[in-house]
Parts: structure tokens; sequence; C-alpha cells
């Protein structure tokens, strides 16, 4: 007569839904799909950004351009982890469920412990290349400079501190994946991870409206300087996204992380990616004046888009001086850079002409020029 333990046991088995696939599971697949969303994301953000260097006549990339591509690396090895924990080890599973607990569970612990320096690399960088871009904008406040240097040095030495807290959280470090590892012992989860993103976001914070300050001083048309400050500003989306990080700590399960933690993995990869497309917001402008041009069916001048007066390097065509009365008697007729039989909106800036009176201001050119090749 079989044991009624036993039979209690069978029957609590049979209550268990049958294995199935990591794509069957909703939890496993939404945060894979969005992620590689916004992983085309910022690939295509980052790809106009080097088209927009390359219509400004730039030829090297930036520092600040540098670090932007270190944080797409980063955030793409970030999407790389959280596939393989999806299809590896469970991820948006329970554990009570997985098909091969032994095997996945050891795979969930490795990338969970690999993740941690990987989202640290490419959300420090997001942020170092938008500290550098100020540096670039607003070289000439002193005052400012230093208050990004500062702020990079923060995030630099953050960054060492999150990296060295994941490789020392458990000793040894194997035991975070295999806790039968005799004596072997792993310091609070949650206290690390709570300091960890408290500091970030306090970062986040100080990342986004260092500029406000400034910009609000400019002298700028109210809309102009609105856009300028709403594109800085974005930067609180960030910080939307690691104080809901914070909040979902409650939600994780030590017993069940691979289902628990299933949203924290996608709200990790979404911070840095997120920021990789608004950090290259305020340099797309050529790029997009070009996509414009292409559905209105107009040719624009690149001229207003330029900074043709620091490293660019404009090709120099001959012209008649038909273009004197305009420009207050001026005769620069042998330096004057424009596309050829074209209209458009010419910046007088671009002349880097010697009359003060006329600086700022735009000519509309309507007239063919007479060209001679030199």
């Amino acid at each position: 007569m079989p044991d009624s333990s036993s039979a209690g046991a069978s029957g609590a088995m049979s209550q268990l839904p049958p294995h199935t696939e990591w794509y069957e599971h909703a939890r496993a697949v939404w945060p894979v799909a969005l992620a590689i969303v916004f992983e085309a994301f910022a690939v295509t953000a980052v790809a106009l950004r080097i088209w927009s260097l390359r219509l400004s006549r730039k030829q090297k990339l930036a520092d600040h351009d540098w670090a932007i591509l270190v944080a797409l690396l980063f955030s793409t090895g970030l999407v790389v982890l959280l596939i393989l924990a999806t299809v590896m080890g469970g991820l948006g599973q329970h554990a009570a469920l997985l098909s091969d607990p032994a095997v996945q569970l050891v795979n969930f612990g490795k990338i969970y412990v690999a993740n941690s320096p990987v989202w640290g690399a490419a959300i420090s960088a997001v942020k170092i290349s938008i500290l550098l871009l100020y540096i670039k904008i607003f070289a000439i406040n002193r005052t400012f400079r230093i208050i990004c240097w500062i702020i990079l040095g923060l995030q630099s030495a953050w960054f060492v501190g999150v990296t060295l807290s994941g490789m020392l959280y458990c000793r040894p470090l194997a035991f975070a994946w295999n806790p039968t590892i005799p004596g072997g012992k792993c310091g609070n989860a949650t206290q690390a991870y709570l300091s960890a993103h408290i500091i970030n976001l306090l970062l986040d914070i100080a990342v986004a409206l260092a500029p406000v300050p400034i910009l609000a001083k400019l002298r700028l048309k109210k809309a102009k300087k609105i856009e300028i400050t709403g594109i800085f500003a974005l930067g609180i989306i960030i910080c939307v996204i690691t104080i809901a990080r914070i909040i979902l700590i409650k939600d994780l399960v030590p017993l069940d992380t691979t289902y628990t933690s299933s949203h924290i993995f996608f709200f990790t990869i979404l911070e840095p990616l997120l920021g990789i497309i608004l950090a290259c917001l305020p340099v797309l402008r050529p790029a997009m004046s070009q996509i414009t041009s292409v559905f209105t069916g107009t040719r624009k001048s690149l001229l207003n888009d330029t900074d043709y007066t620091n490293d660019s390097k404009p090709r120099t065509i001959g012209s008649t001086r038909k273009y004197s009365p305009i420009a207050g008697g001026l005769d620069r007729s042998d330096s004057l850079t424009r596309p050829i039989n074209d209209t458009g909106s010419f910046n007088m800036d671009a002349l880097e002409q010697p009359d003060k009176a006329h600086e700022g201001k735009i000519i509309h050119i309507t007239s063919t020029w007479d060209v001679e090749r030199r």
C-alpha cells in the first residue's frame, strides 16, 4: 500500500505545470524584445552622430565621441548578458520550474555577477561623454569646467567602487553561484545595491542639471533656449529609471531571483541605452537637417549647422563681388564658402569678417554665383 506522504508528494508534483521553453514566458520575452529595440535606437543615434561629424567636415572623433562609443560597446554587452541570462540562466522563469536548475542557476549566478561591472562601465561612459561635451561647449566658463571635471572624477570613482563591490561581494567569488563551497560568505546584497544606486542617482541629477544655470543666461530667443535646455534636461528621464530600479529591489525574492529580477535586468539595460540616445541629441543637427531636406525636397546649406571657425575645412570657390552691397561693402569674394549654384541661408560669422556690426546676422542669398576654379 503506498505511503500517504508519497501520495501527497506525487499529487503536488502533478499540480506543477509542465516544463516550457523560455520564449513561452512573457516575463522572459518582453525584456529581451525591448532591449533589442532600444539597442537598435542607440546604434542608430551613434551612427547619426558620426554622420553629423562628417557633415561638419571634422576630420577626427572628439573625446566625447570616443566615450559614447565605449558606452555603446558596454551597453551592447549588457544586452548580450540579458539574452544569455534568459536563454541559459532561466531569467523570467520561476526557479522551481526550471528544466535543469543545477546548471541554469549556476549560469544565472555567473551572469548576475558579471552584469554589475559591465553596467557600471556603460553608465559611467555615458555620463563622461556628456560631461566632456559640456566642457567643450562651455569652454569659456572656467568655473563650470571645474565643476564638470569634479563630477567626472566622482563618476570614475563610483565606477571603481561598483566594480570592486561586485568582485568582492562574495568570498570566494565563486560562492555567488555555488553556495555549497565550504566557508564561503556574501555581504548584504540590499545595502550594496541601494548604496550604489543612490549615489548613481545623485550623479545623474548633477549631470542633468549642471548646464541649466548657464543656459538660462545665454542671449537666445526664448523658443531656442527652451529647446536647448529641454535637450539637456532630458537626463531627468535617466533619474526616473534609476529611481524605478531602487524601488524594484523590494520585489526581489532571494529564493526566486530568476523570476523576480527580470525587471531589474531590463532597467539595467534601458538606463545606458537611453542615456546614449539622449547624449547624442545635441550633436545630431547636421544629420537631421540632411534627412529633413530629403523628405522636403530642398537642398539646405550646412553652413547654418556647422562650426567653420574651429577645426573644419571648407572648400573655397571664387565669386563675383555682387554681395558687397548686401554685406555693407565687405569684400571677401576670394574666401566665400558655398555650394555652387545653390540657394539658402548664409551665416555671416562663417566669413570671419572684421566688421563686428554684421556679427551674427543672416543674409538670404538668392543669386547665382559666377565661379572660377583656382
